[in-house]
């Protein structure tokens, strides 16, 4: 049953959710998220851990009774290692350097060269322009399910109001724009199921600030069913490897907010992980 209902979740994978969780963990530099993990693997001269975040060209060696699961952030793909192998890991793939273990993965199909260039810019135009989109950003989830979908956002106390604008992909046709107060920071839509660009604005009588442009997948019915079934099953079985690998594949899929209660649960089992602990604040 677990296995049936983790194909749907599997299909979810987004480009812009992967890339955009390596960059809130390790500054933009992450390319792959470790999603399952069985036996030992040195990183750094630590254990190496689930929901580690991998860096560009960084050596990992896999020993003969270890496997591994690699979520592939800028590829959105997934990479499954089998040790003794000695690996590279990159921002196109995952490179067997030696061993005689196997390697395997599959690239998403969303995965195209010219979306995966454009996640490769390393030029930040806006601290060169001198705008400090963080000030104000959205906190809502790569992808939403149910109805209305909830937008949230964060916004500093000077500011008194927001404009919220949604546009429809990939034709970026508007279905809702308002100005609203800047607090509480939250707005249900009636969205239908598809892909939409974010745009949000904040005022004050001393400035305006512009937040970074995100896209979200609003799910269909059956997805967002698919996705409930698999989190309670999760937590129903309560096992901790399930826990485990069906919260890491939201988080690699940007799903925080789905992803939830998995931790929480993971957290109460293992309250000295630290990063477990932050993972499950609310």
């Amino acid at each position: 049953m677990m296995q049936r209902l983790l194909v749907p979740l599997l299909l979810f994978a987004s480009v812009t959710a992967a890339h955009n969780l390596a960059r809130a963990q390790t500054g933009g530099s992450g390319v792959a998220m470790v999603v399952k993990l069985s036996g030992a693997v040195d990183h750094a001269g630590k254990p190496l851990a689930l929901f580690d975040v991998l860096r560009d060209g960084e050596h990992l060696s896999i020993p003969a009774n270890a496997r591994l699961t690699l979520g592939l952030l800028g590829a959105a793909g997934r990479t499954e290692v089998v040790g003794p192998a000695t690996l590279k890991v990159g921002r196109d793939g995952v490179s067997k350097l030696g061993g005689k273990g196997s390697v395997s993965g599959k690239r998403d199909a969303a995965a195209t060269p010219a979306v995966a260039a454009q996640l490769k810019g390393s030029i930040n135009w806006d601290r060169m322009a001198g705008v400090r989109r963080e000030d104000l950003r959205w906190e809502t989830d790569d992808r939403l399910g149910g109805e209305p979908a909830r937008l949230r956002w964060v916004v500093p106390d000077d500011l008194t109001e927001v404009e919220v604008e949604v546009e429809s992909l990939p034709d970026y046709s508007r279905v809702y724009r308002s100005t609203l107060p800047a607090h509480p920071g939250e707005l249900a839509l009636p969205l239908k199921p598809g892909s939409y660009a974010l745009h949000l604005r904040g005022f004050s009588p001393r400035r305006t600030v512009e937040a970074a442009v995100p896209t979200v997948q609003v799910m269909t019915d059956r997805q967002t069913e698919a996705q409930r079934q698999i989190v309670e099953a999760a937590l129903s079985h309560n096992r901790e490897e399930e826990l485990s690998e069906v919260s890491a594949l939201l988080l690699q899929n940007g799903q925080r907010r789905a992803a939830a209660p998995l931790l929480q649960r993971l957290a109460r089992l293992h309250p000295e992980d630290a990063r477990l602990q932050q993972l499950a604040a609310p």
